[in-house]
């Protein structure tokens, strides 16, 4: 199944993040991730997900750098089948929708011409205050969003 997710990331302490080609601050917080995939093979979106979900991968993408970091932990994923290309959509859609969450300008968006694909959300809110409004941007742009909760 081909597609997007957003994941639900946890930050536990401030750090700095260091990829191949960037430099991010991030600071204590709650944040999403959009990406996508659009592999050629039948579970392409599953297999991204829990590639994101593993403790140990090859360093490849700035979210696997964010995610190996030991400060990172995902609380779940939004994630819906589609065969277009909406990962972009989708990340705008997170940025204009959700109210103030503050884009970590060009993290995960060194492909396209988004400003990023990760959002740290700037007040506190409850996991499914967050569940809700991001279910309700998926389906503002055609999408028929899944939850997968993570067990800790």
């Amino acid at each position: 199944m081909r597609g997007v997710y957003t994941l639900i990331v946890w930050v536990a302490d401030d750090l700095v993040v260091r990829t191949q080609g960037a430099r991010f601050a991030l600071q204590k917080g709650l944040y999403l991730y959009v990406g996508s995939a659009m592999g050629p093979h039948a579970r392409s979106l599953e297999t991204r997900i829990s590639r994101h979900l593993k403790k140990r991968k090859k360093r490849f993408w700035h979210i696997d750098y964010l995610l190996n970091s030991g400060k990172a932990k995902v609380g779940g994923v939004v994630y819906s089948r589609s065969r277009r290309r909406l990962e972009c959509d989708l990340a705008l859609s997170v940025e204009r929708r959700l109210n103030r969450v503050v884009p970590l300008n060009g993290f995960g968006s060194s492909d396209c011409t988004c400003r990023a694909h990760l959002f740290l959300l700037t007040y506190e809110m409850k996991f499914q205050d967050v569940l809700r409004k991001l279910l309700r941007v998926y389906r503002a742009i055609g999408l028929s969003p899944m939850v997968m909760p993570i067990r800790s």
